[in-house]
């Protein structure tokens, strides 16, 4: 299998300085007009005002020989923190698919803390597509194990790796000899300590929910810091 390098383009160091004074749109015509030089060339820029400048840097952060990291759809793998760290994940294996997990590298606002050529997981179990949210300092990480349960990891202070791993059944089943669907798929938001995820169950024909085949579900609980869903619904 080919060996991927995932990199991620830095936008730390983004703006340099991006405006001394705001300007409404509405005021643009009465504002100034002068000649600066940008990157060589001369421009009217508004005076007063410092135009934006971007410098970008390349750092790789993780190592997966895994082709199929969307599965169709892009799930959330970047969250940047206010202080100007980073928490990503992504789909990692090695060799193997039974290694497949959720690797996962943080940006201490400096480096990139985790060896990029790793391909440990964050999960105790073979799982896939991990999908990544934080409420203040913690990091949670959601990721399906393919034949029951979700599979819910939680580090309460954002680059220790320290992960403590519950799971997330899925609803009891219509019909076949199941007690509960399968959940795949996940997707993970969070809105203050209130944190939202939604999910397709079981895929398989002799496992429904409420008499549908791959039903989107949804989950939302409040969080805090060691546990997740302490409230949950449900909806066909």
């Amino acid at each position: 299998m080919k060996k991927f390098l995932l990199a991620v383009s830095a936008l730390f160091l983004v703006s340099a300085v991006f405006a001394q004074n705001m300007v409404r749109v509405s005021d643009a015509k009465n504002v100034p007009m002068v000649k600066k030089t940008i990157t060589g060339r001369e421009t009217n820029v508004p005076e007063n005002v410092t135009p934006m400048m971007r410098t970008t840097s390349r750092s790789y952060i993780g190592t997966t020989f895994y082709d199929l990291q969307t599965n169709g759809s892009m799930a959330p793998k970047m969250y940047a923190h206010n202080d100007g760290t980073i928490s990503a994940v992504w789909t990692t294996n090695a060799t193997t698919s039974a290694s497949r997990g959720t690797g996962y590298n943080y940006f201490n606002g400096t480096n990139w803390v985790n060896d990029a050529s790793s391909t440990d997981r964050i999960e105790t179990a073979r799982s896939g597509w991990g999908t990544m949210t934080c409420v203040g300092n913690a990091e949670i990480v959601a990721s399906h194990n393919g034949t029951t349960a979700l599979l819910i990891n939680i580090c309460p202070q954002k680059g220790t790796n320290n992960w403590t791993q519950t799971t997330l059944q899925g609803p009891a089943v219509s019909n076949g000899s199941s007690t509960s669907t399968c959940l795949l798929w996940p997707q993970i938001a969070s809105s203050g300590n209130i944190v939202h995820l939604i999910a397709c169950t079981e895929s398989d024909a002799g496992y429904l929910y409420q008499g549908i085949q791959t039903c989107l579900v949804y989950y939302r609980g409040t969080f805090d810091q060691h546990h997740f869903l302490g409230e949950s619904s449900r909806c066909g």
